[in-house]
């Protein structure tokens, strides 16, 4: 299992409300879009083993956080700038 149910859940609900608070962009919001869909038909989610993420989903998590990273650098570019 590399996540729970309940987690991704959270995760969801928490992106839709970044994204809707302008703390991410759009190509981040996309990207955890995409792997939450993929999380919800995967065999690993919730099935109450231990385990590892696939190989795939690590190079796509890994995006999605360099994507985040660049829109965390924007906002404190941004914050600089105004203040």
């Amino acid at each position: 299992m590399c996540i729970s149910r309940q987690h991704l859940t959270y995760l969801v609900d928490r992106n839709e409300e970044d994204y809707e608070r302008g703390n991410i962009g759009y190509e981040t919001h996309v990207r955890f879009v995409d792997q939450s869909t993929r999380c919800e038909t995967c065999t690993l989610l919730d099935n109450g083993r231990q385990g590892d993420m696939m190989e795939e989903c690590r190079l796509r998590i890994l995006r999605f956080f360099i994507a985040g990273r660049r829109d965390d650098e924007r906002r404190l570019s941004d914050q600089e700038v105004a203040g």
